[in-house]
């Protein structure tokens, strides 16, 4: 390993947090600044090694399978529902007329470019067509009047577009990639014009004809896994992205769940090394900390966002990545990137072994939880433990023991002060309250043992008191614990009440957020902007792929 240089050392309580548990493990600071040094020395390789990771897109050209309204009902998605009206010839070669209106369905969400190729209608078009577009994952986005102003996340988040076209014949491009299913047209001016095509351009990194083949116990189980499978695919551009509608971003927290469902499917390890190496070369100077999420246009460049709980995950990317792919080298290569994340995030954690209430991290678990720090502590907990498995992978065990004691450690303090005996369920000792969550990730690290694994998980499904989940994201980890703790038939039902809710409601890609009962549910503060195709929640695949 390289000599680590002054500047790390002189950096580096700053960085893990004086008076953290980091003072109790014993371990010297030259062997955290030595990987520190390593991280910030590797971190123009990694970059490189991404962009050279980089997949290849596979398009497809989608038609319109015709035209529809929307009207009211009380049982449909966001109370409307999609009725045919016609097919699309109605409006190909239909000479168009100022304050025209046309709903376009294409049958099945698509990530893509919009191509649109007009003519001449009845005489020599002089003048441009102009237009009003909006492209829409659901009906509402087309049907409601989007704000024209917004204080929320940047209006340019909402797909409309006016577009100029200057004569004819022309086929037009879009050049802007979208995420839809549906096409909202209003012609704006008109002149001796009409459509003579109109279609989509799908891009995916994903390859159907490396799909694995999976036979599914029925036709439920089948559905759901096609809309898993179909939330992914318009997931996997050049990269992980979340949301291909909007943020357009890597997470490492989506990347994980992405990872996982892939490895089970479509088998593209290109794109998941691509996105590890990204966020390990996206890490900052100062502590050496990777993105929690990345951009990787118009250059490679880190989001501004520290999650704690994602952070936590990394070494657990690349130790599963190791075992999906069989890459020592990566995982060999990426190292001191783990060692780095693991001791920055024991940085949140206090000399008795329990969350720091106030650790300048985004404490995130789920969205909308009042209070995750409960949760914090299974996460790091069985972080520790996945990265002590990564050494062990790497021969490296000798190396890790303090990680092994700060497990130990945390494990002792959230056993005897988060446990409550007479309630049979983990709570926040800040907040004397629980949370699907915190049992979760009690059951998922193990601080959850013997019986207590059920009884907790029992308990909080039974109580009407507790701070629930808001996204598949968070429901991902109660389904797994479910799993984890035997209780394999709770788990397939509530993943089949819960996905398959989506898809009854008529979804062919899962959502951002989904509360049943509550179609409108968000975690950006608007409906129409939220995602309704998002990586986090093509899980599914994954849970019935594997098996139990």
């Amino acid at each position: 390993m390289k000599t680590f240089s002054f500047v790390a050392v002189a950096i580096l309580p700053l960085a893990l947090g004086a008076g953290s548990i980091i003072d109790r493990l014993g371990v010297s600071q030259e062997y955290f600044a030595a990987n520190l040094a390593e991280t910030l020395a590797r971190r123009e390789r990694w970059v490189a090694a991404s962009e050279a990771s980089k997949p290849k897109l596979h398009h497809r050209e989608i038609k319109p399978v015709g035209l529809i309204r929307a009207e009211k009902d009380a049982k449909g998605f966001q109370g409307l529902k999609s009725v045919p009206v016609g097919g699309i010839d109605k409006l190909i070669g239909r000479h168009l007329r100022k304050d025209d209106v046309y709903y376009l369905d294409f049958g099945e969400h698509l990530v893509g470019r919009l191509r649109l190729a007009i003519r001449d209608s009845y005489g020599p078009n002089d003048a441009p067509l102009r237009l009003k577009l909006v492209m829409a994952e659901v009906p509402n986005e087309m049907i409601e009047e989007l704000p024209k102003e917004w204080k929320g996340l940047s209006r340019a988040w909402f797909q409309d577009e006016i577009v100029n076209l200057d004569f004819t014949p022309m086929v037009y491009d879009l050049p802007r990639r979208y995420a839809f299913r549906y096409l909202k047209i209003e012609v704006l001016s008109a002149n001796n014009v009409r459509f003579s095509d109109i279609s989509a351009i799908a891009e995916t990194s994903a390859d159907e004809s490396r799909l694995l083949k999976w036979k599914a116990p029925d036709a439920e189980a089948e559905k759901i896994d096609r809309v898993a499978l179909n939330t992914l695919r318009d997931c996997m551009q050049t990269m992980l992205e979340d949301g291909p509608k909007r943020d357009r971003r890597l997470w490492l927290g989506d990347l994980r769940l992405q990872a996982l469902s892939n490895y089970v499917s479509y088998r593209n390890m290109d794109i998941v090394r691509r996105s590890i190496y990204l966020l390990a070369g996206t890490a900052t100077d100062k502590d050496g900390r990777v993105s929690t999420d990345a951009y990787e246009q118009p250059f490679p460049k880190r989001g501004g966002c520290a999650i704690l709980d994602y952070t936590a995950l990394f070494p657990t990317v690349v130790l599963e990545f190791l075992e999906a792919s069989g890459e020592r080298k990566v995982a060999e290569d990426l190292w001191p990137a783990c060692v780095q994340q693991m001791a920055l995030v024991l940085g949140a954690v206090g000399s008795d072994g329990f969350m720091l209430p106030k650790n300048k991290w985004w404490n995130l678990i789920d969205h909308g939880q009042p209070e995750p720090l409960a949760a914090e502590q299974g996460v790091i907990v069985y972080g520790l433990k996945r990265f002590c498995e990564l050494a062990a992978r790497l021969g490296r065990e000798k190396e890790v023991e303090w990680a092994r004691k700060a497990a130990e450690m945390m494990t002792g303090a959230a056993r005897e002060r988060m446990w409550k005996e007479d309630r049979g369920i983990f709570v926040s000792p800040w907040r004397e309250r629980a949370s699907e969550m915190t049992q979760a990730w009690m059951v998922i690290s193990g601080i959850a043992e013997g019986d207590r694994r059920q009884r907790c998980l029992k308990a909080v499904m039974a109580s009407n008191d507790v701070d629930r989940h808001i996204s598949p994201y968070g429901y991902h980890y109660f389904i797994e614990a479910l799993y984890a703790a035997g209780l394999a038939d709770e788990a397939e039902k509530r993943l089949r009440e819960y996905w398959g809710g989506m898809v009854k409601k008529g979804a062919d890609t899962f959502w951002e957020c989904f509360v049943p009962g509550n179609d409108f549910a968000n975690s950006c503060g608007n409906h129409l902007v939220a995602s309704y195709c998002h990586a986090w929640s093509c899980t599914p695949l994954y849970f019935f792929r594997r098996g139990r």
